[in-house]
């Protein structure tokens, strides 16, 4: 999660103001997207992939909505960590660097501006959004580790399904 939040959020925004980044801040990100796509990425495709075969294996199966889906995915972790592998799929699908390194030969190395990627940023942006979210969803799991996080989660909990239906109302009473 930190080398994530460390490659879309912080060294990107390290020199907004400069024309272009320094060759050592573009080489940093790439790094960083490589680390989350290997390992991050890699880890969840071998997760997900024996975790898929074994449960077909077994023919454990269960029906969601008339759709037959492997038992193990009705663990909202086990799910949140698929969605975890789909986002990332896209946004290596998406990658500007990748997209500007194979559209223009002679721009500047691991660029993430570049006529090629001018498309795909704002499509790219949303994916890393639902990316992050979703890494920290399932770092609340690791709230049970203490009780002072534990109780403010739940409260959290709490707070946002009455501001989710504060929300739904007043909704409605505008519309």
């Amino acid at each position: 999660l930190m080398v994530f939040v460390l490659s879309q959020s912080i060294l990107r925004h390290l020199e907004l103001g400069a024309p272009a980044r320094s060759e050592t801040l573009r080489i940093s990100i790439f790094v960083c997207r490589c680390f989350i796509y290997i390992c991050s990425l890699g880890h969840g495709l071998f997760h997900h992939s024996k975790m898929m075969a074994r449960n077909c294996r077994a023919g454990e199966y269960k029906r969601l909505c008339g759709v037959k889906i492997p038992s193990y995915l009705l663990d909202w972790q086990e799910l949140a960590s698929l969605s975890l592998v789909f986002f990332l799929v896209m946004m290596l699908i998406l990658e500007p660097i990748l997209h500007c390194m194979a559209g223009e030969g002679d721009a500047v190395i691991f660029e993430e501006r570049c006529d090629a990627s001018k498309g795909l940023i704002f499509a790219y942006s949303v994916m890393s959004t639902a990316t992050m979210l979703l890494y920290f969803l399932l770092l609340t799991d690791l709230s049970v580790i203490s009780t002072r996080v534990s109780a403010y989660v739940l409260v959290c909990g709490k707070v946002l399904a009455e501001v989710g239906l504060f929300l739904f109302g007043l909704t409605f009473f505008v519309l």
